[in-house]
Parts: C-alpha cells; sequence; structure tokens
C-alpha cells in the first residue's frame, strides 16, 4: 500500500546513506545527517516540507498516517483506499463489538459498510451467529455503533466485551446485551458476496479492504475506491486472463494478514507469469 500510494500520489525518492556523488549532494543541500536511521520527508513544489520532518519512522502505519498528513496539507484530497490502511495499520485506537443476527453473511455487509467499521469476521458464538467488528470509536462510538446494527437488525443479541460496553449495549437493546469474553468460531466462509467475484476475491487485499469491498460488492455498488493504482490494475488483469491462468489462479488461498498480503501479492504475480 506504501509503494501504491508513494507512486500515485507523490514522487517518491531514495536517497542514501553514505554514498557518494549525488546522494551525498542531497543530504548536504537538505541539511541530513549521514546516520542511519530513516528519515521520511514530504516536501511541496518549493521544496520546502509539508509537514515537519521525522525520523526514526520504523513503522508502516506511520508512513502512511503521514502520507495522508502530508496531501491534507498540500491540499490535495486523500484517496479512500489510503483512507482506509491509515485506519487498519496506523489507528490511535480500536475496539471491538460482538452483534448476533440471524444471518452473519448478511451481518458482515450490512455492518462492513458502516463509516468507522474497520474489518468484521464472521462466526458462531453461544450457537448464534455472529459478526465481530474492529472499529475505530474515533469515528463511531461504541454507543452509536449499537444504534446502527440495532437499525440494521443486527442485534438479536450483543455480545459485550467490557463492562462499559455492556452497560452501553443494554441502553440501547436492553437485555439483549450480555457480557462474554469467548471466542468467537470463525471457522466458516469470511466475506461471502467477495468470494462470490473471483476478480476481487483473489485479488490481494487487507482484511479492511476485503471487508469493504464486500460490503459494497453486496449493496451493488463498485468497490474500486477503495482498491490501490496497482490493484486496480491487477483487477484489469484479471480481465485478460485465459482459462489456464484462471484455474491456476483458483488454486490460490488470499492471505488477508499484514505480513500474509504481501507473500500472496508474490504468489499471484508468479502464478500470472506462469511460475
Amino acid at each position: 500500500m506504501i509503494v501504491a500510494a508513494a507512486a500515485a500520489e507523490f514522487v517518491p525518492v531514495a536517497v542514501y546513506n553514505n554514498v557518494p556523488g549525488k546522494d551525498a549532494d542531497l543530504l548536504k543541500r537538505f541539511q541530513e545527517p549521514a546516520w542511519n536511521n530513516p528519515v521520511v520527508r514530504f516536501l511541496g513544489g518549493d521544496e520546502k516540507d509539508l509537514i515537519p520532518r521525522k525520523d526514526e519512522v520504523f513503522h508502516g502505519g506511520a508512513v502512511l498516517a503521514r502520507m495522508a498528513e502530508a496531501l491534507e496539507k498540500a491540499k490535495r484530497p486523500v484517496p479512500a483506499y489510503l483512507k482506509l490502511a491509515v485506519a487498519e495499520f496506523a489507528p490511535k485506537k480500536t475496539e471491538t463489538a460482538v452483534f448476533a443476527m440471524h444471518c452473519y453473511w448478511e451481518g458482515e455487509a450490512k455492518l462492513g459498510a458502516l463509516d468507522g467499521v474497520i474489518s468484521t469476521r464472521i462466526g458462531e458464538l453461544e450457537k448464534a451467529e455472529v459478526v465481530e467488528v474492529t472499529f475505530d470509536p474515533a469515528v463511531v462510538g461504541y454507543p452509536k455503533l449499537v444504534e446502527a446494527a440495532r437499525k440494521l437488525d443486527c442485534t438479536h443479541k450483543v455480545f459485550a466485551r467490557t463492562d462499559a460496553h455492556l452497560k452501553a449495549a443494554a441502553a440501547v437493546v436492553g437485555d439483549k446485551a450480555v457480557r462474554s469474553d469467548k471466542e468467537i468460531d470463525a471457522k466458516t466462509q469470511q466475506q461471502y458476496h467477495l468470494a462470490h467475484h473471483p476478480r476481487y476475491h483473489y485479488l490481494p487485499l487487507t482484511a479492511a479492504q476485503a471487508t469493504k469491498v464486500n460490503a459494497a460488492l453486496a449493496n451493488k455498488k463498485s468497490p474500486d475506491e477503495f482498491l490501490s493504482p496497482l490493484q486496480l490494475a491487477m483487477h484489469t488483469r484479471f480481465t485478460k486472463t485465459t482459462d489456464d491462468e484462471a484455474k491456476r489462479i483458483a488454486q490460490l488461498t488470499p492471505d488477508r494478514s499484514p505480513v500474509g498480503v504481501i507473500g500472496y501479492w508474490a504468489k499471484l504475480d508468479a502464478t500470472l507469469a506462469g511460475k
């Protein structure tokens, strides 16, 4: 996601340490010390910092957050896929909610479309079909999330993960709110609607992207705003696959985990290259 955003929204430049010539000249020009700490800077057309310089940026989520901040400072729109990546990989705080409903595949589509919901995971808990929601309380507080879920008919029962959540949920759904720390049994097909659209399903998506793309497809909307330019290019490539390529792709199992999605992308590239 960092590579996609850098290529699409910025002119990326890598300057190496302790390399004579142009690299050394650039370090001197921008008064950067010759050291081994990574420094990420965002410059405008006037070669001045859009946002304050920062070193020791070791985490990818921090880079994504600074990308979004720099675009905002430059008064440029922050793409939906980048906003989603920041919410997923650089959240200030996330919380978890669990809702029971008559069909978890419908529930994941409804709840996954809500603002502030980062990702969903479906399964069973105490013999009920449930959707576990990871959300950003700075965008949607727990009481508002429960109220939204109630309006979507997704609160046949609310499994509160904290005492504070139990109190807030009870104020909305009464005795349908119960306290539970039990893990859900998630051994089932996740993102049901996404799974029925192979050209999206086999893309290298993160968990948050899979959640939003699944919700968009279920609601008959285009999910493309949640895809990076590289993912959109891959989607276009899928439209031109041969029957043999399609069969090889269908043998792959998408990995949505932060590390696994990188390895999955490499496998997909190799498969399309016939390796």
